[in-house]
């Protein structure tokens, strides 16, 4: 072995138990309503300033600036809403500026964005039916915070989050990836004209490249989006993704949405130095690979956990990697940071041991590192139990110890251990038990050793 650490220790006596606390994204849905007449399009495809100024803030960027005379979407539906009657508004940020592109952006303020429409002189009743859709870049806005702002008939405020939704999902987070987000409101009967859409994005760094707004008026609301496919992944790590959760479905099906009633299968697929070694969902763990998902009336959330199976691999994603933009430091690349035996934050836990056992090198968690020893069972056998931050198949080897003065430790001689269970944790990590037989006979100290 060419690394040995060890991190906890237990201590058994007599039997009595012991803790040491140690689809292809950037697509817009085309609905079905804009072909159906009654329905007002704005298609906001670029933005611009206003002359003479630098920033875009506060101001009513008009639908349809980039083709002529009004734009239109990918099958041929043509935008038939000037300024006059819907605007889009970046309200945030005094700072946000075009990108070379087009797109609104700041990286270092928070952009906030509101979509007014004016229901038009004689514009057919009431609004029933609202759809709104964003393109952005590498992150969405914030999707639980989206609000439509109007009054209804009766004079009072309406203020309604979306009943429906659609998103693709690459998992990627990409700068310059294009992410679709969409969202339906059912008005009927509420007596609505006028309306607002309000949301906002999560943080600096999210460029707003193109939007939709579908409007219906005076006619029956008709239902073009559903329910979401949530899929996290764990652990968090600070720089790429761990793995990512794939929908298996036939080519060309939609996944951006599901309706009740619809099950789908998905795969949790690991970047390369990882390994799958479950789900949680529902509020429990499945150790599975593959995952059978079914629809009801509403969003489905699944979160794919994965292990490293190398320190390479966990170096690379937990360690923080240079961004000049953000101002913010190297860690992957410096030995005395992110080596193996390096400490950053001086919780008596090196890379190595954080790796083995489940740490985080920037949080000095080490104390939370603890080994269980458990009582003497039926068979003369003394249990241990550790938590493992590693993958089954990783580059290590798990070592348990004996000591009966806690200065003279041997290792368990073959045959002594057994591994009795290794149960997946909510975090991707396992608890790992294990039987030790150490003969009868005084006190007995226990630890566990890792190494690779």
């Amino acid at each position: 072995m060419k690394r040995w650490v060890v991190v906890m220790t237990g201590v058994v006596g007599m039997g009595v138990a012991g803790r040491v606390e140690g689809q292809s994204t950037g697509l817009f849905v085309v609905p079905e309503i804009r072909r159906g007449g009654g329905a007002g399009f704005a298609y906001w495809n670029q933005f611009r300033n206003p002359a003479g100024t630098v920033y875009n803030y506060l101001y009513g960027n008009p639908p349809g600036l980039l083709a002529a005379p009004l734009g239109a979407d990918a099958a041929g539906n043509v935008n038939n809403v000037s300024g006059e009657q819907a605007v889009l508004r970046q309200t945030g940020s005094a700072t946000c500026f075009l990108t070379s592109s087009g797109a609104l952006y700041d990286f270092r303020g928070r952009t906030a964005f509101e979509v007014v429409w004016r229901q038009p002189v004689g514009g057919g009743g009431e609004v029933t039916n609202v759809i709104f859709q964003t393109m952005t870049g590498g992150r969405r806005f914030e999707l639980e915070n989206i609000r439509l702002h109007g009054v209804g008939g009766d004079g009072r405020p309406v203020v309604l989050g979306p009943d429906f939704r659609a998103m693709d999902d690459p998992q990627s987070g990409a700068f310059d990836e294009r992410l679709v987000s969409a969202f339906q409101w059912d008005l009927t009967g509420r007596g609505v004209g006028d309306f607002r859409v309000v949301f906002a994005a999560p943080g600096d760094s999210m460029p707003l490249w193109q939007a939709q707004l579908d409007v219906v008026s005076g006619r029956g609301f008709e239902r073009q989006l559903g329910y979401l496919l949530l899929r996290r992944v764990l652990p968090v790590v600070r720089f790429g993704n761990a793995g990512r959760v794939e929908v298996v479905a036939a080519v060309g099906a939609e996944t951006r949405f599901f309706l009740p009633g619809q099950s789908v299968r998905v795969e949790a697929v690991p970047e390369f130095g990882w390994e799958t070694v479950g789900w949680v969902v529902g509020g429990r763990v499945e150790a599975a690979g593959t995952l059978e998902v079914g629809f009801g009336e509403g969003d489905r959330e699944v979160t794919a956990l994965f292990a490293p199976l190398e320190y390479e691999a966990w170096r690379y994603g937990v360690f923080r990697h240079g961004n000049a933009l953000l101002g913010e430091a190297n860690d992957y690349g410096v030995e005395t940071v992110s080596g193996a035996g390096a400490d950053p934050d001086g919780d008596g836990m090196e890379n190595f041991a954080e790796y083995a056992f489940g740490g985080d090198p920037y949080l000095a968690d080490g104390w939370k590192r603890g080994a269980e020893c458990l009582g003497m069972d039926g068979e003369g056998r003394v249990g241990i139990r550790w938590r493992s931050g590693v993958g089954e198949a990783a580059e290590m080897a798990w070592r348990v110890e004996v000591s009966e003065d806690l200065e003279r430790w041997r290792g368990v001689e073959e045959g002594e251990m057994e591994v009795t269970g290794r149960g997946v944790q909510m975090d991707g990590s396992a608890v790992v038990t294990a039987r030790v037989r150490v003969g009868a006979g005084g006190r007995k100290y226990l630890r566990v050793v890792a190494g690779q």
